[in-house]
């Protein structure tokens, strides 16, 4: 799974890509199953992001 910037994890959410982020030693989805996204704010520029499979 490849480590991804934040700018670069949301642009590949908006063009229709799986994206996670790692918090609490275990990697989120972002996109919750009603089609929100979701994720601690802070993380945004201090998250780990990567692209999903």
């Amino acid at each position: 799974m490849a480590q991804i910037s934040f700018e670069i994890a949301m642009t590949h959410l908006k063009n229709g890509g799986k994206v996670l982020v790692e918090y609490n030693g275990q990697k989120h989805e972002v996109v919750t199953e009603s089609g929100f996204v979701s994720f601690p704010i802070e993380l945004a520029k201090n998250g780990l992001w990567f692209i999903g499979e």
